[in-house]
């Protein structure tokens, strides 16, 4: 990045103050970075160029995009344009431009406003020169050239506390670039260094060019955009972004996604509480990818959903599968049911749902409609009864039928499910491999399989793409339902 613009960073210029009570300027910057992470998948289908992009909030001005590290688009956000602010907003876009020499477009963004003619003219933009640059910038610059054998006058000019100073507007600007490069102004040789090495070429960037307006016009604009549709907008972003952020919670809609963005961006400027953390604040794709998987509300929300599952399951399986227990529902201490309590049900619901990967949080939607139906509810309770106290919980969480067939809640009895049960088994079947490595078979209802030589053929393509080690069994593993099964 040009050292020399990066200088116009102040410290002082507080993040924090500046986005409390300021919704549309937070909302504004949200919209456009959501905007261009939709034309960057838009445009290659996948995230490696949306990794090109980062947001930088608060630095220079409200917000400045960047795409490879290079400044795309530098952003002033007004709620009301009125003719001082905008007075304003243009000084300091004039002064960024002269000092910026690389391609970057300037916006100026409002929601509302009672001029007439925003337009900008070259009486304007000269206007705005002789005033800013060159009866200040440059005449501040001459004078410490002028005075370049007095420290005493250096060290007094420069002084960003002292309200005397002659070179108010400049002296931040170079005080940050010869801190940068750790230049020092105690002596005269090194004034005279700085004079020839910084103060220079600074003054012939500011030097005016006749093509200065007519280029400046072509990459600055005024943005109108409307505070009362701005949730809708980004909203509609989100919605695109569906399409390409394969990890997410699917339990959230977009306007869930949009608060929680919102709430995300807010936060990490709160928590800006240092000089430093602000001038190296940034806002990237991996931050939105973070708000659309929302790993603990999605956990939350199945835990919750499996608990519920337990005690329903207490409450509808028969306390006589164990004749051991007496009729005050006492359980006796090795029974399946005295165990229920006890059950780690992310991992019993996972290890008996095998058609189905892992729960994680980004396939939470998954596991909330397909692997806690009724159906298969009550398949698992008709299990345990039919088989009794031969049921019993292993150490690996699995549910077992004397320690040689694991209980699982696949049903058949159609072809198309048959072949749903058959995709989704060799699909997942690496996640679950530990079931059909230490158990002769598997428990259903009216499913009836033996993994045939094609489907371990294809098993065993995966051993090499997913590089598991080379001990991994693959087993004609047998499903049957479960009423054929004798002990």
């Amino acid at each position: 990045m040009d050292n020399g613009f990066e200088a116009l960073y102040n410290e002082r210029r507080n993040a924090i103050s500046s986005w409390q009570g300021y919704h549309y300027q937070g909302m504004v910057a949200l919209l456009r970075f959501l905007e261009e992470l939709v034309k960057k998948f838009q445009y290659a289908g996948h995230s490696v160029e949306a990794d090109t992009l980062k947001m930088k909030i608060e630095w220079i001005e409200d917000f400045i995009l960047f795409e490879n590290n290079e400044i795309k688009e530098i952003y002033q956000v007004k709620k009301t344009l009125t003719d001082e602010n905008r007075k304003e907003v243009l000084n300091n876009f004039i002064i960024q431009f002269k000092l910026f020499d690389k391609e970057a477009k300037w916006v100026l963004a409002y929601d509302e406003t009672k001029l007439g003619d925003l337009s900008l003219t070259r009486d304007e933009f000269d206007q705005c020169y002789k005033v800013h640059i060159k009866e200040k910038w440059l005449k501040q610059i001459a004078l410490l050239e002028s005075h370049y054998r007095e420290e005493d006058y250096w060290k007094k000019n420069l002084n960003l506390n002292n309200k005397y100073s002659s070179c108010k507007e400049v002296r931040a600007y170079l005080r940050k670039r010869l801190e940068k490069d750790d230049q020092k102004y105690t002596t005269k040789v090194e004034r005279e260094s700085i004079c020839k090495n910084y103060l220079q070429p600074l003054k012939d960037k500011l030097t005016y060019k006749d093509t200065d307006f007519e280029k400046f016009k072509n990459c600055f604009e005024f943005q109108k955009i409307t505070n009362q549709g701005l949730d809708d907008r980004c909203k509609i972003e989100i919605n695109s972004l569906f399409s390409y952020v394969t990890e997410r919670n699917t339990l959230l809609t977009e306007q869930d996604i949009l608060n929680n963005l919102y709430a995300d961006i807010y936060q990490k400027m709160m928590s800006l509480e240092s000089k430093k953390k602000q001038e190296n604040f940034e806002y990237k794709f991996a931050d939105i990818s973070k708000v659309f998987l929302d790993e603990e509300n999605a956990i939350s929300f199945w835990m919750a959903t499996l608990y519920r599952e337990r005690e329903k399951l207490l409450e509808d399986i028969d306390d006589t599968i164990c004749s051991k227990c007496n009729d005050k529902g006492k359980k006796c201490s090795y029974c399946i049911l005295a165990t229920i309590k006890k059950w780690d049900m992310r991992k019993i619901i996972d290890n008996i749902n095998l058609e189905y990967a892992l729960f994680s949080p980004g396939k939470a939607d998954e596991s909330l409609k397909n692997k806690i139906s009724d159906i298969k509810h009550d398949l698992i309770i008709d299990i345990m009864e039919y088989f009794k106290h031969q049921i019993n919980l292993e150490s690996n969480d699995i549910l077992a039928l004397s320690h040689q067939y694991a209980l699982s809640a696949l049903t058949g009895g159609t072809n198309r499910r048959d072949e749903n049960n058959l995709k989704g088994i060799l699909n997942n079947y690496w996640e679950h491999s530990k079931i059909y490595r230490d158990y002769k078979g598997i428990l259903t209802q009216k499913y009836n399989y033996c993994l045939s030589e094609k489907d371990l053929s294809i098993l065993k393509v995966g051993i090499e793409e997913k590089r598991l080690p080379t001990f991994n069994e693959i087993r004609k593993t047998v499903f049957i339902d479960y009423e054929e099964v004798e002990i």
